[in-house]
């Protein structure tokens, strides 16, 4: 009795009271010296958990100060500059592309694609099989004729239609683009994003391909290798026992040529044949040799790294861990399903192990075929992540990372601050500060292809501003942002760029409240609120041009009446710093009404002659009327260069500028000749 005694006394005393003591008298009074060592291999292992110990940051020697030469030297980072945003576009693309009820558009991502020699950012989806949409739902319908999705729909990132609708480069059914051709079998989505539940091929009867026009179906039949075959009756009664339908054992629709496939839905294939890794919730189409191949992200992750910090994700890393590494790119075949896993980041130690154990499973990076490595993008839950850690552990000096006064945090998403509201609401809270609390929204990075100070060409990345920690959260100006390339040359590398100390320079919040109270923009946004539509205001981004920044959001509208109404895109607002936003139909058109034609000359004229009463005039001579044309043709030029930059069409806008300046440097050439001759005279 007396020694469980004593050990109750020992735990209270070792276990609660000394470490308290410790704690008061030892640590508080001089916290930051005690605690300084570990502090430091907290920041070293975390910053090396996360892969954030190469991060290269460098100052934004930042200028408001925009000039049209800089704008010109950019005008590739302009042309692709975003006006639509992936989530408004789905249902747009599922109201004009989905095109009969058992087609469906599940998600929309951002790629970059060549479209007519120019890399071109572009929104693509996925035309699926939507089963609960079938013109009627029967057993052999359900598993035997509707098998598949087919082809997709694509359009450019950086124009919409005169109606606000997308400008597709890949749509219908059958697949029309010429930009982006599928074949027969590349077309056929057998293996998606959403397809749950099973289906045979080579059954009897042939499957439904796609609707001919006249309402003809166009039958198809699969020719793939894969699939398991149902060739005897005790492999047709295990498969009906699995999954509990006996109709697979008793249908006279099959054969032995008959075949099933199970497990269609993209993400529970990866994760049946490698558990043990964790995967991205956005898989992406590719449009590659005519194929469509689905690219999904996968991760080796552990909670068991000495002295990291643990931090939660989203979405394929919603879980805790204090390391996490992009390690694999799985990718499933849309027709035939066969997965790959490609080792990305061969360095990294459990990777390591589980290829060592699994030989079989994995394949070297170098063998994945070129067509998919163009198409490679930094995962955005892994960036995320990433950024949320750099955030606090961009510090790393034990003593300014103890005091936490050079914190940032993820900017406030705009649309989650200011909502989706109308006009008149808009107005009435133009001059009052943004209510922006702990709990608000932080706004998702987004993928651009721009051209970062300091590289000699455009890259497709994507980029998260920070803004400076502050009591009342009310502080948002930008203070960084950050950066991760895709492009398979600097695949992963990171960039942070700084914010020069003590400049107000414009974050999202601030820009899009900028945006909401400017008079001709709000005057517009008043109109469309009157006919009857809901004005839907697009993400803010960023886009770093030379050492400024262009601002950007879209807006759009939803019809509040008619049937399956969708997103239409009506202008674009365009900030530069030290400026009033303009609105307009593309960005390239809004730049043009700030800096006129990006540092193009001006189109001289022709000196006139003064006259008197008492001379009469000289008529033209052939010299003049060849000048004036001459200055006519540059004219037009330039106005037609205008016109196709506007459009996005930047090949055409340099051979018209160059064009025109050749007809300018002809009249010139001949003005100096009349002026010699006439000054002989």
């Amino acid at each position: 009795m007396i020694a469980v005694g004593l050990w109750a006394f020992i735990a209270i005393v070792l276990g609660t009271i000394y470490p308290t003591a410790v704690q008061k008298f030892v640590v508080e009074p001089n916290e930051f010296s005690q605690e300084r060592p570990y502090i430091r291999r907290n920041i070293k292992a975390t910053r090396d958990a996360f892969k954030l110990s190469t991060v290269d940051s460098k100052d934004f020697n930042f200028t408001q100060d925009l000039s049209p030469a800089v704008v010109e030297a950019n005008l590739p980072t302009i042309n692709n500059a975003r006006l639509w945003d992936p989530g408004i576009i789905r249902s747009t693309y599922q109201t004009l592309q989905a095109l009969q009820t058992y087609y469906q558009i599940n998600d929309v991502d951002v790629d970059r694609y060549d479209i007519n020699g120019q890399i071109t950012q572009l929104m693509i989806a996925a035309r699926e099989l939507n089963s609960a949409g079938l013109p009627s739902s029967s057993w052999v319908n359900d598993h035997l004729v509707y098998t598949h999705g087919y082809g997709g729909t694509a359009s450019p990132s950086n124009v919409a239609e005169a109606d606000g609708s997308p400008k597709f480069v890949l749509s219908d059914v059958p697949a029309q683009g010429k930009n982006l051709p599928l074949s027969k079998k590349g077309a056929q989505i057998y293996f998606g994003e959403s397809l749950d539940g099973f289906i045979i091929t080579g059954a009897k009867n042939n499957e439904f391909n796609y609707a001919r026009k006249g309402g003809v179906d166009a039958p198809t039949r699969y020719r793939g290798s894969d699939g398991i075959p149902l060739s005897n009756f005790v492999r047709r009664a295990a498969f009906a026992l699995t999954l509990t339908d006996f109709n697979i054992m008793i249908s006279g629709q099959l054969n032995s040529a008959s075949k099933i496939h199970v497990r269609r839905d993209i993400k529970d294939r990866v994760k049946e044949l490698a558990p043990f890794l964790d995967f991205d919730s956005d898989p992406y189409p590719v449009i590659s040799n005519g194929r469509t191949t689905w690219i999904i992200d996968g991760y080796t992750t552990s909670d068991q790294y000495p002295n990291s910090q643990t931090y939660s994700g989203s979405g394929g890393l919603s879980g805790s861990y204090n390391y996490v590494r992009n390690s694999v790119k799985a990718t499933v075949d849309a027709y035939t399903g066969k997965v790959k896993f490609f080792v990305i980041d061969s360095k990294d130690p459990i990777i390591q192990s589980y290829q060592k154990a699994f030989p079989k499973l994995f394949t070297a990076f170098d063998q994945m075929p070129t067509g998919l490595k163009d198409h490679l993008r930094y995962p955005e839950e892994i960036f995320k992540l990433q950024s949320d850690v750099f955030s606090k552990y961009h510090v790393n000096e034990s003593r300014r990372f103890y005091t936490g006064n050079e914190r940032w945090l993820l900017s406030p998403d705009p649309n989650s601050v200011f909502g989706i509201v109308p006009t008149s609401s808009r107005s009435s809270n133009s001059g009052r500060s943004p209510e922006i609390s702990s709990t608000t929204k932080r706004q998702d990075p987004y993928y651009l292809y721009i051209r970062l100070p300091g590289d000699a060409r455009e890259s497709f990345l994507i980029l998260q501003p920070f803004v400076p920690v502050s009591r009342d959260n009310q502080q948002t100006r930008l203070v960084s942002f950050m950066t991760a390339k895709s492009d398979t040359s600097d695949y992963g590398r990171l960039e942070a760029f700084v914010m020069p100390q003590g400049e107000q320079i414009l974050g999202p919040v601030q820009v899009a409240a900028n945006i909401n109270k400017d008079t001709e923009i709000s005057r517009e946004i008043t109109l469309l609120d009157q006919r009857g539509s809901q004005v839907i205001s697009g993400n803010v981004q960023l886009i770093p041009v030379g050492t400024s920044i262009v601002y950007v959001q879209p807006i759009f509208t939803i019809a509040s009446q008619g049937p399956n109404p969708f997103p239409q895109f009506q202008f674009v607002a365009v900030l530069v710093q030290g400026k009033a936003p303009v609105k307009a139909e593309t960005v390239n058109a809004a730049l043009v009404k700030l800096f006129g034609t990006f540092g193009t000359p001006e189109v001289p004229t022709t000196p006139s002659t003064p006259t008197t009463p008492s001379t009469p005039t000289t008529p033209s001579t052939p010299t003049d009327a060849t000048i004036s044309g001459l200055l006519a043709q540059a004219t037009e030029k330039f106005n037609a260069a205008n016109e196709a930059l506007r459009a996005g069409d930047l090949g055409t806008y340099q051979q018209l500028v160059g064009e025109a300046r050749d007809l300018i440097a002809q009249a010139q050439a001949l003005l100096e000749q009349t002026s010699t001759v006439a000054s002989r005279r």
